[in-house]
């Protein structure tokens, strides 16, 4: 159990580091990530056992654009 816990735990870090990274590189910022604010979607397959986790960040009301000039 331990393994696949460690799989999920370590795909939902890298799709949200992923996300803001892009996020950054578009110059938006969005100041208030917490689990509140990420929803997630588990794809499974035609046995109905879980294999994968799609994770999707929302709540973009304290985000902010930022500029080259003033970062």
């Amino acid at each position: 159990m331990g393994i696949q816990r460690e799989k999920w735990t370590a795909s939902i870090i890298y799709q949200v580091a992923t996300a803001l990274k892009y996020m950054h590189a578009l110059g938006r910022i969005h100041r208030d990530i917490k689990l509140e604010n990420l929803m997630t979607e588990i794809v499974k397959n035609c046995e109905g056992k879980p294999v994968e986790i799609n994770i999707k960040i929302t709540d973009f009301g304290f985000a902010t654009v930022i500029d080259g000039e003033n970062p």
